[in-house]
Order: structure tokens, then C-alpha cells, then sequence
């Protein structure tokens, strides 16, 4: 009896193209299927068990971390700027009263609350569909975009101020930011870690292909969002793939300020894929 391939959720925006596009080359074996969606898509279809493995934004994990395991050492994340997680603001940040969020990934939505409980802010949020760009900046005082719209909007230039998030956070704690990390459902890791181990490799081999054909990479992703190369690989440079101590460092105080500012009830404990 053939067994099912099994499926796995992926992001599809930009920064996510290094991470994948050894194995979307055929150059890197992967014995999975990739479903490509948003990662707030990711996190429904993981707890539905519709895929059993997916990169879902980092707080989708305090959600249900008991069902769910990280795969080590990857990660989306910046040190610094990211350049398409931003706040497009026409009030400066401290004095925002109301804020449109793109629902499209919760760690940039609840960052963005953090910080502005960090500046000791009052603001309403307001969920805007993330894959739309608002058609009159006029009207809005701030908007957070994640993403290619993020690029988009950015060169759209429509706004008087622009926050990079990963820049905010970093400039407070001198950490990086993890946006995006690797999970699989602890039940498919028991019954199947041989294939968990498989895309764990799998991803592994492919960063390292992806970080070698950078400028390959970068023209592609000029095209699709009206960057020049030296723009996109600009923009690449920024993301890098770890999840090394200082990494979850900074996963660590996420949550704990998550919890401490009560966004969620409690910090959740960080429980990585091992392999036998």
C-alpha cells in the first residue's frame, strides 16, 4: 500500500523564495507536497490537520503549542530593518489613535500591538484584508502591511511616516525578530519523524542553495514586485533563516512580553523535532 504524501503549508511571499527554491528547482529532494497560502491560511490548515507541517507566523505557536513541535534551527527572521513588515502612518507613532492591521499574519499584528503598549499607547485596531492594498491613504491614519504588499505600498509612498517593525524591536531589545518558524503536528512527528526529518534536511540543503543563487533569486523577485535587482537583493539581504540561540533569546521575551502586556494567557514552552 502506497502511503500519502504528506503536505506541508508555505508562505507565499519573497522573503520566503530562498528557503524554498532549491527544492522548487528540482535541485533538493523533498518527499513533500507544498501547499502555498498565507500563514494565517497555515495555522487553520495545520489545526485541521489538512497539512501536518507548515511555516506559520511565530505566534500562531502560542496558540496551541501542545500540539505542535518546532523544527530547529529555521526560522524567517531580521536583525534589524525587514523592509515588508510596516507601518504606513500619517500621525507619529506614539499619538496613532486608530490603526488598520493586515489579518495575514498574526506575529506582525500582535508585535505591532506590543510596541505601541511598549510606547504606553492608546489605539483602536481595525483588521483590513492583507492581500488589498487601501485604494485612499487620506482617510486612514495608520496601516500595517505585511509582505508584498508591504514592497508595494512602500513604493507607493503615499504615507508621511514608515516604521519597519523588525527595526522597532530591535532598536528597544538589540535582538533580532523571528517572524516565521517551522512547525509539524506532534502526532504525524511520533508516527513519521523519518519524514519530518526528511523536510527538516530538505530545508536545510535548499537555504544554503537558495543563499547561493541570491542574484537568481533577486531578478525574479524584481519583476514580480517592480523592484531593480540591486533593490531586491537589497531587500533579501535583510531576512536571514536561523534559529540559533539568540534567535530564541528573542522567541523567549516575544512571548514573555505577550503575556506580561496580556495578549495571551501565558508564554508558551519552545518544544523542538528531535530526531531518533
Amino acid at each position: 500500500m502506497v502511503k500519502p504524501v504528506p503536505e506541508a503549508g508555505v508562505v507565499s511571499y519573497i522573503n520566503t523564495i530562498p528557503m524554498i527554491y532549491g527544492i522548487e528547482q528540482k535541485q533538493i529532494p523533498c518527499p513533500w507536497k507544498f501547499h502555498y497560502t498565507t500563514p494565517s491560511a497555515i495555522s487553520n490548515l495545520l489545526l485541521s490537520a489538512q497539512v501536518q507541517a507548515g511555516l506559520v507566523s511565530s505566534f500562531s505557536y502560542t496558540t496551541a503549542s501542545d500540539d505542535f513541535l518546532i523544527l530547529p534551527d529555521i526560522s524567517i527572521a531580521s536583525q534589524g530593518t525587514v523592509q515588508s513588515v510596516l507601518l504606513f502612518h500619517n500621525t507619529p507613532l506614539p499619538r496613532i489613535q486608530q490603526m488598520h492591521l493586515s489579518t495575514s499574519s498574526l506575529t506582525s499584528c500582535n508585535l505591532m500591538k506590543l510596541l505601541m503598549c511598549l510606547e504606553g499607547a492608546q489605539c483602536q485596531y481595525l483588521d483590513i484584508d492583507g492581500e488589498e492594498l487601501l485604494p485612499d491613504n487620506r482617510a486612514v491614519e495608520a496601516v500595517m502591511y505585511i509582505g508584498d504588499r508591504a514592497l508595494q505600498e512602500l513604493r507607493l509612498g503615499r504615507f508621511s511616516y514608515v516604521s519597519d517593525l523588525a527595526a522597532l524591536w530591535y532598536d528597544k531589545f538589540h535582538l533580532p525578530f523571528v517572524f516565521a518558524l517551522w512547525i509539524v503536528r506532534r502526532d504525524f512527528a511520533r508516527n513519521s519523524p523519518e519524514l519530518v526529518q526528511e523536510l527538516q534536511s530538505s530545508l536545510h540543503l535548499s537555504i544554503s542553495y537558495g543563499q547561493l543563487h541570491r542574484e537568481t533569486i533577486a531578478r525574479q523577485c524584481a519583476q514580480r514586485i517592480g523592484y531593480s535587482q540591486e533593490e531586491s537583493l537589497q531587500y533579501l539581504s535583510c531576512i536571514n533563516y536561523r534559529l540559533d540561540s539568540e534567535h530564541i533569546k528573542a522567541l523567549k521575551l516575544f512571548y514573555y512580553l505577550l503575556e506580561i502586556y496580556q495578549i495571551i494567557p501565558r508564554a508558551p514552552q519552545l518544544d523542538f523535532f528531535q530526531a531518533e
